[in-house]
């Protein structure tokens, strides 16, 4: 759960600095809007290069949260330099979102992409989403799954829960692989079993608004087996995000 306006996981807060560089950046009039609330050249500067060092924008040299976001890359070191990249993003962020918090030109784009209430509203609901999400998944063709949520075993219709307003749906493929014998030679209708234990070893991740949508699932054929994570969103207050819930896995028609 957030304690504050930057988000605590490493994925949300990557999207939070990512969404507040470019705004502070952008042109307003014959300076950049990062100015105009109280920021100055250098500190916009800094701003941009905790960006740059998280995600660089090129693959040969990945940043730090490009290779931590990763599951194939992701290791203790990564998780060392993006806890430590995560800290001091906070140090150094947070006494000058208290500054623009008093700009007399911050407007309600500013408050929405920084993560700043009006002062003295209670503009949110509190407390973190505690319901699972229990998904009915059924394969339809063409890679194509049928998913229905519910927030307990016995709801007889899908819905969302009170405070959210959509499910998150996080995925990996598990391309067809054969056991092998001795010799090296696949074992005719012997699949490798591959586990999984972690939304976090998930490669990729998608929101839909309701709780029955149909998820194609990109980049797989029949017969791949695709392993599912599912949980309740808010995605105007992530901090609120219920817990995952899975694996459920299932072959493709």
């Amino acid at each position: 759960m957030s304690k504050g306006r930057i988000p605590e996981s490493k994925e949300e807060a990557g999207n939070y600095v990512k969404n507040a560089d470019q705004h502070l950046h952008a042109e307003d009039g014959t300076t950049t809007r990062g100015e105009t609330l109280g920021m100055t050249p250098d500190e916009l500067i800094e701003l941009r290069g905790f960006k740059t060092s998280a995600f660089s924008g090129n693959p040969l040299s990945p940043g730090i949260l490009d290779l931590q976001l990763n599951p194939l890359t992701q290791n203790r070191v990564t998780t060392v330099q993006s806890d430590e990249w995560l800290k001091n993003l906070g140090d150094f962020f947070r006494p000058i979102l208290v500054r623009i918090s008093g700009s007399n030109f911050i407007n309600d784009t500013d408050r929405l992409v920084l993560n700043i209430a009006i002062p003295g509203a209670n503009t949110s609901p509190t407390g973190q989403m505690t319901e699972q999400c229990l998904a009915q998944i059924t394969p339809i063709g063409d890679c194509q799954v049928e998913m229905k949520c519910y927030t307990s075993q016995d709801a007889k219709r899908a819905g969302l829960p009170e405070g959210a307003d959509g499910v998150q749906v996080a995925s990996r493929v598990d391309l067809v692989e054969l056991e092998k014998d001795e010799a090296g030679h696949d074992i005719p209708g012997k699949v490798v079993q591959k586990s999984i234990s972690s939304a976090s070893e998930c490669t990729t991740k998608d929101n839909y608004s309701s709780a029955s949508f149909i998820h194609k699932v990109e980049g797989a054929s029949p017969k791949d087996t695709v392993h599912f994570f599912h949980r309740w969103i808010n995605t105007k207050h992530p901090e609120r995000n219920g817990p995952w819930t899975g694996p459920t896995s299932t072959p493709l028609l």
